[in-house]
């Protein structure tokens, strides 16, 4: 009896070519329907992914909203409590001889230097040389910086549509922010130049020319209010130290030319290297005891009307702190010794919330607060 593979032999020889077209026929087929199981499960997967594409749209659609309606909130906000202080008029009356051709003056014979903010001076005096009106132009121009600076926290530094409209209502819940985000002095202007200065210090982008571009936006805020130096200077002793370079010297100073262009300007044209203010506000006679005392209230009194202020400081300090983020220290050193020197020992007296806030990490509740941790986190 023959084997089951004989007789296929010997079937395969009286028809030939029977095994081959079946198993073509088989394939043919089986790849008819492995195309039509492909083709399927094909227009489920693109289905789907068009699913996804358009959840993510309206995703993005509404991250932009939320955060365009916080923005315009705190539009609103400034706009509604926007003012100007006494102070301000100083520098107003210095703009107008400038743009007169009287010069940088109070009283147009005698060479003073009775601002404290030489750069948002010009800046005001470059749009009233365009407007001729001082008190709407000084209002728009404030409110333009301060909704600029809040915006690039909320769009650039917070790294979730949460995290960005969280930053944003706690900067409008602050009564110091809002109230120097105006007011006519260099707050506004100060706070972009942090912001600034943060957006280059955390960002990859600027890594090959990081040091010059911390340096120029350092130097711009000192031309902008001189003793906010200090809040800069250990994010800059940070970054020199990253690369300790003898060219890294040469690229601090080419960044703070500008600052070194001012002093010389103002070395021959006041014949002082500092404000007039600064002289009268160090030399008060007034003994360190009770600078140290009116101090302690100016933080106690501080505290009292602006509760939130505090609250991002000290939620800054602890939440980095825990999280061990050491890259935030320079920024969070600089504004607690700042407050702390400026604040309690050296100015007590005045307006107290145009000082605090810029100990405050109000901009750094974008990064700090925000930026680096996740909303559960913060609300745990």
């Amino acid at each position: 009896m023959k084997s089951l593979s004989a007789v296929l032999a010997d079937l395969n020889m009286l028809i030939p070519g029977f095994f081959t077209s079946k198993q073509a026929l088989l394939s043919k087929r089986s790849l008819a329907v492995q195309q039509t199981t492909i083709g399927a499960e094909q227009e489920h997967t693109d289905a789907a992914t068009d699913g996804v594409k358009k959840d993510k749209v309206s995703y993005s659609r509404k991250s932009k909203s939320l955060i365009a309606l916080a923005l315009a909130f705190f539009l609103y906000i400034i706009a509604r409590n926007s003012w100007l202080s006494d102070d301000a008029y100083i520098t107003f009356r210095t703009v107008d001889n400038f743009i007169h051709g009287y010069g940088l003056t109070w009283n147009v014979d005698e060479r003073v230097q009775v601002y404290t903010h030489p750069l948002w001076m010009f800046l005001l005096s470059a749009v009233y040389f365009c407007t001729h009106e001082i008190y709407y132009s000084a209002l728009l121009l404030s409110i333009t910086l301060s909704l600029i600076a809040v915006g690039i926290v909320a769009l650039y530094l917070a790294r979730s549509p949460a995290q960005a409209v969280l930053a944003v209502l706690m900067l409008a819940a602050s009564k110091a922010f809002v109230d120097y985000s105006t007011s006519g002095l260099e707050n506004p202007l100060t706070h972009l130049l942090i912001v600034l200065f943060m957006l280059v210090f955390f960002s990859e982008r600027w890594r090959r020319h990081r040091l010059f571009y911390l340096a120029l936006i350092a130097a711009l805020a000192t031309v902008n209010r001189m003793d906010t130096f200090l809040l800069f200077l250990p994010a800059l002793v940070y970054s020199f130290y990253q690369s300790p370079r003898l060219k890294s010297v040469g690229t601090l100073l080419l960044g703070f030319v500008p600052f070194f262009v001012w002093e010389a300007f103002s070395l021959w044209y006041y014949g002082f290297l500092f404000p007039n203010t600064a002289y009268a506000k160090l030399d008060t006679g007034i003994s360190t005891v009770q600078l140290l005392y009116q101090g302690v209230g100016y933080l106690i009194s501080s505290s009292k009307f602006d509760p939130m202020l505090f609250i991002i400081i000290a939620a800054g300090f602890f939440l980095t702190i825990g999280a061990r983020q050491w890259r935030h220290l320079p920024f969070l050193s600089s504004k607690t010794r700042w407050a702390a020197v400026w604040a309690i020992s050296i100015r007590p007296t005045g307006m107290c919330m145009r000082v605090m806030i810029r100990s405050m990490p109000r901009i750094r509740v974008g990064r700090i607060l925000l930026g680096d941790y996740s909303l559960p986190a913060l609300v745990s």
